[in-house]
């Protein structure tokens, strides 16, 4: 699947990354016997990537440098369900990784503070994602059954 992520600002660029994601659904059992109820996974991988960058704040050295950025992470979510509830449990891993040319003229601490400023971004969707699961997950336990 083909997922465009929200944009970034970034340094005076614009960047759009781009995923291609792969999504496997699959559901294991307690062991034989057990009383262990059922558990859910769904795992969402990144298979391929690519960045539109828009702007050249610090000109098209790093701008080119972005284009070439890569991308790799997985997102897994387990469930298991209780006698009267669920537990979710979620776990993401993300990794930019950005060549940049020798003779970009970087200040110091560029790395640093590129890294906070992804780090913010990514708590931020996260948190939001979270609420969002906890909106539709009610509105979800809410509708009658028929």
């Amino acid at each position: 699947y083909e997922c465009i992520q929200g944009s970034v600002a970034w340094f005076g660029l614009t960047l759009i990354p781009i995923f291609i994601n792969r999504i496997e659904r699959g559901a294991t059992a307690g062991s034989f016997g057990s009383q262990e109820q059922e558990e859910g996974r769904v795992i969402t991988s990144i298979e391929e990537a690519r960045t539109d960058v828009q702007g050249g704040g610090l000109g098209t050295a790093l701008e080119s440098a972005m284009k070439l950025s890569e991308f790799d992470g997985r997102t897994i979510v387990t469930w298991k369900e209780g006698k009267s509830s669920y537990h979710i449990e979620g776990d993401l891993v993300l990794n930019l990784t950005i060549k940049l040319p020798r003779i970009l003229p970087l200040p110091p601490g560029f790395n640093a503070i590129g890294s906070k400023i992804f780090e913010r971004i990514c708590r931020e969707r996260l948190k939001q994602n979270l609420i969002d699961t906890k909106a539709a997950y009610i509105e979800w336990a809410g509708t009658p059954t028929t």
